[in-house]
């Protein structure tokens, strides 16, 4: 997965607070998986990539809803854009 910041401005970073997964294009969705929870990653499968600036790249392994869920998987995740040279 990469998460990237589309701006001139390169004092820009970006971080992931929450990524989910959810059988349908809800993110409300009911049925959910957490990946990454408060920034910190909950899956154990989560690796982390090296990126630029404004760029967060990351991997987790893939799996599937069982059930009557369908056969696909939907990435939702809530960002937080800063300046970098702010503290």
């Amino acid at each position: 997965v990469q998460l990237a910041v589309d701006s001139p401005d390169n004092r820009l970073e970006l971080r992931e607070e929450k990524c989910y997964a959810t059988p349908t294009q809800d993110p409300d969705d009911n049925m959910k998986y957490d990946i990454i929870r408060q920034s910190c990653a909950v899956d154990s499968t989560v690796t982390y990539y090296d990126a630029p600036r404004g760029v967060r790249r990351f991997s987790f392994d893939t799996f599937q809803f069982s059930g009557d869920y369908g056969n696909f998987v939907y990435l939702h995740c809530n960002l937080v854009v800063c300046n970098a040279s702010e503290p």
